[in-house]
């Protein structure tokens, strides 16, 4: 089967054809243009033919390149559903870049990929991209590795903060266990929290929250500006799991807060 690496190639090489039997007839008409602007007979019979021919092969390529895209509309969206993460995935080993599949998602650290084959298109991190041959989209998902990180991860923080206080605010007016950490919360229902505007699931998937919960993890903060302390915790169910860059399956429960102590 024709991938979309090679259909894209063949595309390109028989545009490149295009052009270059264009620039062929171009020089022709103007070769036909100098013969008659100086009045030489010779000359305008020889670029007429010239023209003619150029003409011709042109035309001939033209229909090449209007159907060098393998692909119908209905077999674009079969593709993108059934075997462009396949074939991404071994384009970006070919390059040297790892990309691990997850809850239908795709990770290359530090970009999530989404595949939308309605739109011909896929989403990088939250962002629509409809530029999807596979070695261009690899390209391009290097140089993300390569880019300063742009996550508030300290804006995030708050915010699952917030969200565990709506969920626990009952219950630490009753006070907290004597080791001074809040009540255990699964993160799906903080997840859930996060996301309760219509369609906010959709741009903000389980995938981008794992991926948010990892950086906390390893990178932090860990720490709320108002002196609260995370802390996760271990459980049976709620797993939200995200792919380490090396390829470990990290899997997230349930998280509380604890007041910091000074001193």
């Amino acid at each position: 089967m024709t991938g979309f690496e090679q259909g894209f190639a063949d595309t390109e090489q028989a545009a490149a054809s295009t052009v270059k039997s264009a620039g062929a007839a171009v020089r022709a008409a103007r070769a036909l243009e100098r013969a008659a602007k100086t009045g030489s007979i010779n000359a305008i019979r020889r670029s007429q033919s010239d023209l003619d021919s150029a003409l011709r092969a042109l035309m001939q390529e033209v229909k090449n390149a209007t159907q060098a895209w393998p692909f119908q509309p209905e077999e674009e969206i079969s593709y993108l559903q059934e075997h462009f993460a396949a074939e991404l995935r071994q384009v970006a080993a070919g390059n040297g870049l790892d990309i691990h599949e997850r809850d239908r998602q795709l990770i290359a650290h530090p970009s999530i990929v989404s595949v939308l084959p309605a739109s011909r298109a896929v989403r990088v991190d939250r962002k629509q991209v409809s530029t999807i041959r596979p070695s261009h989209l690899v390209s391009r998902l290097l140089s993300n590795q390569n880019k300063p990180a742009r996550h508030n991860s300290g804006a995030f923080l708050e915010a699952v903060y917030a969200a565990y206080k709506m969920r626990t605010d009952h219950q630490l007016r009753e006070g907290r266990s004597p080791s001074g950490v809040g009540p255990a919360v699964p993160l799906s229902a903080i997840y859930e929290a996060l996301t309760l505007m219509p369609g906010t699931g959709r741009e903000y998937s389980r995938t981008d929250f794992a991926r948010d919960l990892y950086r906390l993890d390893t990178e932090g903060p860990k720490v709320t500006r108002n002196r609260k302390q995370l802390h996760f915790h271990s459980g049976r169910q709620s797993t939200i799991a995200f792919v380490a860059p090396d390829g470990h399956l990290l899997t997230y429960h349930n998280i509380a807060f604890s007041e910091v102590r000074d001193g």
